[in-house]
Formats: C-alpha cells, sequence, structure tokens
C-alpha cells in the first residue's frame, strides 16, 4: 500500500515493476537536459525537461489514466542507477495532482540489494523563490521498494497555469532530482547538500529541536544548582575524584552518542529532522578527528571534565 504524505513531508514508497502498465509508458526522448552524468560521487543532480501530454478525449483512455506514466533517462550516482518515474495525470492513490518518484535501477544489483539514500525531487519554476522541493530518505531495495517519491507532488491545475511559470516556451516542465548515497549509519551529508537542507528546514530545526531541547536541559540543570543538598553532595563527590578517574566517567563511544541522538532527533516521517540529525554527525566526525589528532591518549575536548571520545573499544 502506499504511504501518503503531504506535500514536502516525507515520501511514500510505492511497490511496483517496471514490467507493468507497458503499453502505457510515454516515451520521452533524451535531450541535453536529460543527459544522465556518469560519475560515482555519493551526491548527484539530474535534471529532466519532459513534456506534459495532452488529456485524452476518449472515455477507454480517461478509465486508465492513472496507469500512464513517463520514465527519465538513467543517470548514475554513487555507483547506482536511478531514473525519474513521473505520472502526468496522477497516479492511482493521487488526485489531479502530479505524481513523480525516484526510482533505482536494480540492472547492476545482485538479489538481495539494499541501499539508502537522501533524496530531493524539485518541480523547478522560472522563479528559484517559488520552486517546489520533497525530501526523502528512504532504503531502496528489489522491485517491491525500488521507487520511492510522491503521488501528490504538486497540483495539475496549478502546473499547467502558464502565469504561474511551472511550463517553459516549449510547453515543458523541469524536474530536478537530488541523490546522496549513504554508505554507512551516521555518515554526514555533502556540503551541497546541507545547504540545501539548511535553506528548506533551519529553522524549523532551530525552534523545534535544538531550542526545545537546550531549554530542557537548562531547566534540569537548574534544578540541581537550585536543591543545595543534591548541588553540595555531587560537587563535593566530583571535587574529590582524580583527573584520571573523571576522564573514565565521562567516556563514552561515538557510538553510544549518536545513537541517542538519532532516537531523539531522527525521523524518516519528518525531514526536518534530517538536518537536526546531520549536524550533530558532523560535530561528532569533527570531534573525532579533532581528539584522534591529540597529542596523548588523555586528551579531551575541553579540560579533564570534558567528554573524551572512543573510537570502538579504544579511549582516546
Amino acid at each position: 500500500l502506499l504511504r501518503m504524505a503531504d506535500p514536502g513531508g516525507a515520501s511514500s514508497g510505492r511497490p511496483h515493476s517496471d514490467d507493468d502498465y507497458d503499453d502505457d509508458v510515454l516515451p520521452s526522448a533524451p535531450d541535453a537536459a536529460t543527459s544522465p552524468p556518469l560519475s560515482t560521487n555519493l551526491y548527484g543532480t539530474f535534471a529532466w525537461s519532459v513534456g506534459l501530454p495532452s488529456v485524452p478525449a476518449d472515455k477507454d483512455s480517461l478509465a486508465d489514466i492513472s496507469k500512464i506514466r513517463q520514465f527519465s533517462s538513467v543517470f548514475d550516482v554513487g555507483g547506482y542507477e536511478w531514473k525519474l518515474e513521473m505520472y502526468p495525470y496522477g497516479d492511482s492513490q493521487s488526485d489531479k495532482t502530479l505524481s513523480v518518484f525516484l526510482c533505482a535501477v536494480d540492472s547492476r544489483q545482485l538479489p538481495g540489494w539494499s541501499q539508502t539514500a537522501h533524496y530531493q525531487i524539485a518541480v523547478v519554476n522560472k522563479d528559484p523563490a517559488k520552486t517546489s522541493t520533497h525530501t526523502g530518505y528512504d532504503i531502496f531495495r528489489g522491485k517491491r521498494d525500488s521507487a520511492w517519491g510522491w503521488s501528490k507532488l504538486i497540483s495539475l491545475g496549478k502546473l499547467h497555469d502558464v502565469s504561474q511559470g511551472w511550463v517553459d516556451e516549449d510547453g515543458k516542465i523541469t524536474l530536478q532530482a537530488t541523490v546522496h548515497v549513504v554508505t554507512h549509519e551516521y555518515m554526514p551529508v555533502n556540503l551541497t547538500y546541507r545547504k540545501s537542507l539548511c535553506g528548506l528546514y533551519y529553522e524549523r530545526v532551530l525552534q523545534s529541536y535544538f531550542e526545545p531541547f537546550l531549554k530542557d536541559e537548562l531547566q534540569r540543570l537548574d534544578k540541581l544548582c537550585c536543591n543545595s543538598v543534591l548541588h553540595k553532595g555531587f560537587s563535593d563527590f566530583w571535587t574529590a575524584l582524580q583527573d584520571n578517574k573523571k576522564r573514565t566517567l565521562l567516556k563514552i563511544t561515538v557510538h553510544e552518542v549518536l545513537l541517542n541522538v538519532k532516537a531523539r532527533l531522527f525521523s524518516r516521517d519528518q525531514p526536518a529532522t534530517y538536518l537536526a540529525a546531520d549536524v550533530i554527525f558532523k560535530a561528532a566526525q569533527d570531534c573525532t578527528s579533532f581528539v584522534a589528532a591529540g597529542d596523548g591518549p588523555d586528551r579531551s575536548l575541553v579540560g579533564c571534565t570534558s567528554l573524551a571520545i572512543m573510537d570502538g573499544d579504544e579511549g582516546t
């Protein structure tokens, strides 16, 4: 079943096979705008300029209008092949909206393959500020979960209105796909992709995630400081400890930190959390590099009472 999401929200996966509805696939001739970039970079973009077909006049065609679809040419990102799939009249789950999905082409993959990826699908407007961008994070695998995207990407009424700036002089729209292949858990994203996430979700991340988190932690600290008995008890305990004991108590593995961060911040259904978690992932990577460059095995981040990062089982 298709899992729907609001426009701009998380993606909706749709099981499908490229063998379905072959007679209804509309051919689209490749042009300069659709030529695939051959690259092994983990991050890449692809633009598809495609014409919107007119609505069929006969009733028999209208009955199966949700089966009509078009495919872009294949492009390569991260060593994987991808393509866009568009339902110009909307798929079976939409109502007068454009449906677009990112498909993983599994022709080069072994049975049981899977690949996780961040991705964005944008309908480009002549006015860049009006470009409609949707963001997703999913696992592509096999044939049943090889396509993720949105059934309700944009209203067809809005899209076909030439005054709104979606259709160019040749009667075509431009769809842009951005793919960022994820090779391991807690992997920070490419700087360019992070800037894109910041442009979309920065304010929301600050207001909905980081500010409430800091407020909650400060309140907990205030309660500790205001409780004179508890505060003095902890202060006496901590002051009496040797520096090496303090370091031992404060050591924590990167995996433990990031596992907790992901549990608290990351949700596949909330694209803003992709940025919130990524900020921490990148900070952890930088901290690990900083500590690893230290002069001795006991170097911590900020003096003897700060966190010491451990890579695997070896404390640094």
